[in-house]
């Protein structure tokens, strides 16, 4: 099931380092995924850990393609 997120959560489905599989929805003001996916966090020093779309951390950045 598809979940929403405002880009001003500070999830790791809107932030920058997150490589899980996401889109950008409603021009570009809301971020969709699915709660079950996994990514991988791509922030220098993280050991590029599997990461869920509701998790966060302390490094956290705006994904870009957001506004």
């Amino acid at each position: 099931m598809a979940n929403q997120f405002p880009p001003s959560v500070k999830l790791c489905a809107t932030c920058e380092f997150w490589g899980g599989p996401r889109s950008a929805k409603f021009l570009r003001t809301k971020v969709e995924c699915d709660l079950k996916t996994v990514g991988v966090c791509y922030q220098t020093g993280s050991s590029q850990l599997k990461r869920g779309p509701t998790n966060s951390c302390s490094k956290w950045k705006k994904w870009g393609v957001l506004k």
